[in-house]
């Protein structure tokens, strides 16, 4: 594989530099040399051959093309041999070129200072003996080689004569097929064919020496007088044609006016593909340029735009024109500035910008784009003369890391709140459950019963604000059940129309399909209540609350631009009013928890902040869509249950209900432990208690026959409430078990119950859900 001049071959023989931009012809050439036993240095352009030159030491000979990118052929000649380069002033240079020879290709190298040139295509044993010849210190006899189709022995010795008395190499054929086989060999470069030969017209060949050579002179002779024949032979690409009979000088001089016409053709040929290819790159560049999703940019030294692309347009705002007439940093935000002065200072100084940076700029419409831009300096003539920049707008991105945070934080949040709720259900119990037992025990009407129904009603609000707690830490799902949400939104339209003010319309346009969802009834029903209460709450002076939904599919694109968000078919449901909206700066906000814009006494700031977690613990996701002084809708994504009906209506809460067996309460908090006791003796059954997991086993270990029922908490100190009920279950497949605990139906809870704990309690309980669990597990295994 080619590595450019490093890439040698090995050898003792004399060193040449091979210099050409063409792959195949620079290989080749190697190779060609090579087998003479030469050092071959191959360089694929000027500049590479000269660092390769002044680090490794002059070379014996240099094999040069003409045409090539960047320093060409003819200035790579005229260095070589100026007095800044004194040290390969004196190396045989070989020019090799595809556009002239003969007496133009001898002045081209006596102009350029080159020893020798040599007209391609080139026979290979042409190339070897020429770099012999130079390196011996001769000038190469490298004629120019002659075809000549003639039939007529007396004809074809004339002719050959002739030319070989001015310098040229001839090759005689008396019949197409020797004259193919020539052409093959020896690759000529001019061709005289005599029209008449003994086994085809020399038409053919002229058609095919051409096909093969497009640079061949070829000459055509013939006695026929015909002018259509004449045209004809031109049209087939022929350079010239003689009439028999005709003088050999007058051929030869049209054969090398012929040459220097075909060299001018091969230069005019050459700058027209250059021209085209240079005006491809143009057009391409223009198209990189124009459909770039990037920003693309250019400034002079003072700071004024010089160019820029659509993109530009389109992210900035301004027109092309108008961005053309002003300096950059009037679009540059102010406190971005001095950032940008010095990335320009070291721009100017010819540094690129190592690394992406970032600053904002202020659109037309005064929006603040934020932009990831890399830069540089423009170079003429070895001095910088302007920056050329890319940017991308980093608005999106931005957005995503916005949302990326705000979830990290809410789920710290639902943590931290997560465990504030369970340690206050703890506290809570004791204090329900002995309220409850004081009223069992008062009579109706005494001080006993009133203050004790005072704690009650105290507790319960703090049990409603546990669970708003809950529902945002996404840990209070107690139920996944199906729901109909069509139907629950019809009972909260139902209840608000009774109470909502009547200068506030309610509106729906709910879907005609099922619209079943999985999940906790009553907390699929507080969140559209707690939407539509914050509705309200926002058209103080009346307006229109709309409810509506639509079963709809979110693809992978929606949810990569909306974190939390999973790929499937959901029930939308929006809650539209037409209030005051809410301010772009506290949106972001609105899901936290205790943050309220009502005043003092009005809000909790748990309302939207429990919406949140119980819509993502259903595998939802919520949207907030709003703009201040014209209203506010949220979205809210439901996963869509297939193949379930929805749940049947809740039974009426029953009172406690008596029973009778031996129960095991395990609860490291002591007050829990014994309010559980104390209510379960209550309504008539035996109790033992334990005060950790560890306590629970031992004792089961020894009177496990004697326990009907255990009421396990799940977190405990030493072994937790699973641990505690695999440990049971090894020591009494059949044992019976409650999980209770503060923190609701999570997953643990989940896969303890799917183990086979017998129910599920959740913190704080009354005496008559106590009783009627216990009852009803009781009952199943009695």
């Amino acid at each position: 594989m080619y590595e450019g001049g490093r890439g040698m071959s090995t050898g003792d023989g004399p060193t040449i530099v091979v210099v050409n931009d063409d792959l195949s012809q620079l290989l080749l050439a190697a190779k060609l040399l090579e087998k003479d036993g030469l050092r071959v240095r191959p360089c694929r352009g000027a500049e590479e051959a000269l660092a390769v030159m002044r680090e490794q030491g002059p070379p014996d000979a240099i094999v040069t093309d003409l045409y090539m990118p960047g320093l060409d052929g003819w200035r790579f000649c005229r260095l070589l041999r100026s007095p800044e380069y004194t040290a390969f002033n004196r190396i045989p240079i070989l020019v090799v070129s595809w556009t002239f020879s003969g007496a133009d290709a001898e002045q081209i190298a006596a102009d350029l200072g080159a020893n020798a040139f040599l007209s391609a295509p080139y026979d290979p044993v042409d190339l070897r003996a020429a770099v012999r010849a130079i390196l011996d210190g001769r000038k190469p006899q490298l004629a120019t080689r002659v075809l000549i189709v003639e039939d007529s022995p007396m004809q074809a010795a004339l002719l050959s004569r002739a030319f070989v008395a001015h310098g040229y190499t001839v090759l005689t054929a008396s019949t197409g097929e020797a004259a193919r086989r020539l052409f093959r060999e020896h690759s000529p470069q001019i061709a005289i064919l005599d029209y008449h030969l003994p086994d085809l017209t020399a038409d053919q060949l002229l058609q095919e020496f051409k096909q093969t050579a497009a640079r061949l002179v070829a000459i055509m002779i013939t006695a026929n007088p015909s002018p259509d024949l004449a045209l004809r032979f031109m049209r087939m690409g022929a350079d010239g044609h003689v009439r028999k009979p005709f003088a050999p000088e007058h051929l030869i001089d049209l054969c090398e006016k012929a040459s220097r016409e075909r060299s001018l053709l091969a230069i005019e040929d050459l700058l027209e593909e250059r021209t085209r290819q240079l005006r491809e790159r143009e057009r391409q560049y223009a198209q990189l340029f124009e459909n770039a999703n990037d920003v693309i940019y250019t400034h002079d030294l003072s700071g004024r735009f010089t160019a820029l692309n659509r993109t530009a347009e389109r992210v900035t705002g301004y027109t092309r024109a108008e961005a053309l007439a002003m300096p950059i940093a009037q679009v540059i935000a102010p406190e971005c500035l001095g950032l940008h002065h010095e990335i320009m200072e070291r721009n100017v100084r010819g540094e690129m910008s190592q690394e992406i940076y970032e600053l904002e700029i202020l659109a037309r419409d005064g929006r603040r784009v934020p932009l990831e831009v890399s830069s540089g300096p423009i170079y003429r003539d070895g001095e910088v003369v302007g920056v050329q920049g890319i940017a991308r707008d980093a608005s999106e991105r931005k957005r995503l890391e916005g949302q990326l945070r705000h979830a990290q934080k809410m789920e710290a949040i639902g943590t931290l709140a997560s465990g504030v709720a369970h340690d206050f259900n703890n506290l809570l119990s004791p204090i329900l459950g002995y309220a409850g037992l004081l009223r069992l025990r008062a009579r109706p009407g005494e001080d006993v019963d009133r203050i004790a129904q005072v704690i009650e009603g105290a507790a319960d609000r703090c049990v409603q604000l546990v669970n708003r707690l809950l529902g945002f830490a996404r840990g209070g799902k107690h139920l996944d059940a199906p729901v109909e949400l069509s139907d629950a939104v019809r009972e909260v339209i139902d209840l608000l129309s009774r109470t909502i003010d009547k200068r506030i319309t309610i509106t729906q346009r709910l879907c005609g399909d099922r619209t079943v969802v999985l999940g906790d009834p009553g907390q699929i029903q507080q969140v559209i209540l707690n939407l539509a209460v914050n509705a309200r709450d926002a058209m103080p002076h009346g307006g229109n609350l709309h409810f509506e939904s639509a079963i709809t599919m979110l693809d992978h694109d929606y949810c990569r631009s909306h974190p939390g968000a999973t790929p499937g078919r959901y029930v939308m449901l929006s809650v539209t009013d037409t209030g005051v909206g809410i301010p772009k700066e506290i949106q972001g906000r609105i899901f936290d928890p205790f943050f309220t814009t009502k005043a003092p006494g009005k809000g909790s700031g748990m309302g939207l902040a429990m919406v949140y977690g119980i819509v993502k613990n259903h595998g939802g996701t919520i949207r907030l869509y709003s703009e201040e002084g014209f209203g506010t809708t949220f979205r809210v994504y439901w996963p869509l249950a297939t193949g379930v009906a929805p749940a049947p209506a809740t039974e009426e809460e029953t009172p406690p209900i008596r029973g009778q067996g031996r129960i095991l309460v395990v609860d490291d908090e002591e007050v829990v432990r014994d309010a559980t006791a104390e209510l379960l003796r209550h309504v008539g059954y035996e109790v033992v208690t334990a005060s950790d997991g560890q306590e629970a086993v031992e004792y089961y270990r020894q009177f496990g026959h004697e326990i009907d029922l255990v009421v396990l908490d799940m977190v405990m100190p030493r072994l937790g409430g699973g641990d505690c009920f695999r440990a049971l279950k090894v020591l009494d497949p059949t044992v019976k078990a409650i999980l209770t605990t503060g923190y609701g139906l999570n997953e643990t809870a989940q896969r303890l119950l799917d183990e086979g704990m017998a129910g599920f309690l959740q913190k704080p309980y009354q005496i008559n859900q106590l009783s009627e669990l216990v009852a009803q597990v009781l009952h199943r295994s009695a």
